[in-house]
């Protein structure tokens, strides 16, 4: 082959491998880290400017930054993908590399803790090839889909805590691994693994927003133990992603984990449960209770027809015109319990313009039937007769059949962001 053959083979050897390198590089993209949550004094520098600035809520962090708490400094930091570090008080971490490849679908990050203590979240679901590594003077700790602590004092003595999960931890002596509710003290080289201290087990019964998702309740506020009007506007925030869920009722949440929820309060004391739930499965819980006091002071009650056949189906609308002290309509929504010594009716109804109506529906045994609806101080009965000699309820008109269609049902679509409030559940009824 001649010489100015090979130059021309090497050349495009060269140019195919400067290509793939430059098409890898492409779909390699830096992973940055949000600050979503900051008490007390903390504060961030850049690798390329030395400078100290606050940090604040929506701060975001790149690599070879580094991040310091005061004593009474606490920073929560997010990725995209879920995983969450909690940097507690006098803590410096390093950002030391945080990547994602696009093409493979892999993330690679590595924080360095120089003294201090965090506490982690990584997801569960991580390809073959991601990584998440936490450097300390003394050790590596490499995870996957793990719940964890790292802690180092000023002599370079780290102390792993594994809540859940496996942690790796590389050191002078190999590499060994730490599971579920395990300890361990890396000193001098040395791995030394152990239970949770007293001291540790206190410490992880306040990481609410490291075990599970961040979920913060602003409205109503923790002062407000009681509401004046029969529905209750709550409203907080969770991590992106989540399912919040308020008394077993999916809330509305935008994508940056805002929430909101309209909740009907019922006579009395309310417990209400706000759970926001991950793509893990790791769940946080919060409660309230909340009362309401209706203001009804005063109700009359109709009914039609006030005479039904003992057929097990035939149902009367009974209204209740409920008043309050003042002789005004009560609230919009104001809830009126409804009763019966027979058949059976709606138990629930709230009211619209004054009034509430709940559907009867007869049983099949004849006789004369009080039903009562009570909101409040107020109290109204009335009496509906089921007798065999009553007039049959009217057969209800045969519909059309609807014309043949030819096309295919259109899919559904995809699952959206946020979730679409749930339609609401039919209304229980009081058996015979």
């Amino acid at each position: 082959m001649s010489k100015s053959a090979v130059i021309v083979l090497f050349g495009g050897l060269l140019a195919v491998v400067m290509l793939g390198l430059l098409a890898g590089s492409l779909f390699v993209v830096e992973r940055l880290v949000a600050v979503d949550q900051v008490s007390g004094h903390a504060r961030y520098w850049r690798q390329s400017n030395p400078q100290r600035k606050p940090v604040a809520e929506g701060t975001l962090l790149s690599v070879g930054d580094t991040l310091e708490t005061d004593r009474d400094g606490l920073v929560g930091l997010r990725w995209a993908d879920g995983t969450r570090i909690k940097v507690g008080p006098d803590t410096t971490l390093v950002l030391r590399h945080s990547r994602a490849d696009t093409l493979r679908k892999t993330e690679q990050t590595r924080v360095r803790l120089n003294w201090g203590q965090v506490w982690l979240r990584v997801r569960r679901i991580i390809r073959a090839g991601s990584k998440f590594e936490v450097e300390t003077p003394t050790v590596v700790a490499a995870v996957r889909g793990t719940v964890f602590s790292v802690a180092v004092d000023r002599q370079g003595n780290t102390r792993i805590s594994v809540l859940e999960g496996k942690v790796s931890l590389d050191g002078a002596e190999g590499s060994v691994l730490v599971g579920d509710h395990t300890g361990a003290l890396v000193a001098g080289g040395h791995v030394d693994r152990s239970g949770f201290t007293e001291a540790e087990l206190a410490a992880w019964s306040r990481q609410e927003g490291v075990t599970g998702p961040l979920l913060t309740l602003d409205q109503p506020p923790l002062s407000q133990t009681s509401s004046p009007d029969p529905y209750l506007e709550l409203a907080g925030r969770t991590e992106p992603g989540c399912q919040v869920t308020v008394s077993g009722k999916l809330a509305m949440v935008d994508r940056k984990g805002a929430f909101s929820a309209r909740v009907p309060l019922v006579e009395g004391e309310n417990e209400l449960r706000i759970s926001s739930r991950d793509a893990d499965g790791r769940e946080t819980v919060t409660q309230r209770t909340v009362s309401f006091a209706s203001p009804a002071a005063a109700a009359a009650l109709t009914g039609s027809p006030g005479t039904l056949p003992p057929d097990g189906r035939s149902t009367a609308a009974v209204t209740a015109t409920v008043q309050d002290a003042q002789g005004r309509p009560v609230p919009d929504g104001t809830p009126v319990a409804f009763s019966t010594t027979g058949g059976s009716i709606t138990e629930l109804a709230r009211t619209a313009g004054g009034t509430a109506t709940a559907t009867f529906t007869a049983g099949t045994s004849p006789g004369e039937l009080t039903v009562t609806a009570a909101s409040g101080r107020a109290r109204a009965g009335l009496t509906l007769s089921v007798r065999p000699d009553a007039p049959a309820p009217p057969s209800p008109p045969t519909a059309p059949s609807p014309p043949e269609q030819h096309q295919e049902s259109a899919a559904p679509p995809p699952n959206q962001e946020t979730a679409a409030p749930a339609s609401p559940a039919p209304a229980p009824t009081a058996g015979q």
